[in-house]
């Protein structure tokens, strides 16, 4: 039961750290990324950075007891959080604010950031 309220404690804090950086990146770049292909660029580097150095953290404090495998992780988080952006992109052009691409792709970025530690 405790391994589950720290998973899922260390999911949430992730997406936590995924808006505070969305947060932070559009404060500082508020005018510059006019084209679509430029925000999907901010926003996929955002989701995936912020779970994955909150996932970092998790794993250096000891709060998952997991195998570490940082690179595999670092793969997976870019991989999950740009697929599902580059797929609505491809689908159905600029990504506008409320599309559930955005949820998909912090989802897949927090599976490809856990799929190291199930794979043995």
């Amino acid at each position: 039961m405790k391994k589950i309220v720290k998973f899922f404690g260390v999911i949430l804090l992730q997406v936590i750290g995924v808006l505070v950086l969305t947060f932070i990146a559009s404060m500082i770049w508020q005018k510059e990324f006019t084209q679509p292909l430029q925000f999907m660029l901010l926003v996929g580097w955002t989701f995936s950075l912020g779970i994955f150095l909150v996932g970092w953290l998790a794993l250096k404090l000891g709060w998952l007891a997991v195998p570490v495998r940082f690179p595999l992780r670092a793969a997976g988080t870019l991989f999950g959080g740009y697929l599902p952006l580059v797929a609505g992109f491809l689908l159905i052009g600029p990504l506008l604010p409320g599309s559930p691409f955005f949820g998909l792709s912090i989802l897949a970025g927090l599976l490809g950031f856990h799929l190291p530690s199930w794979l043995k």
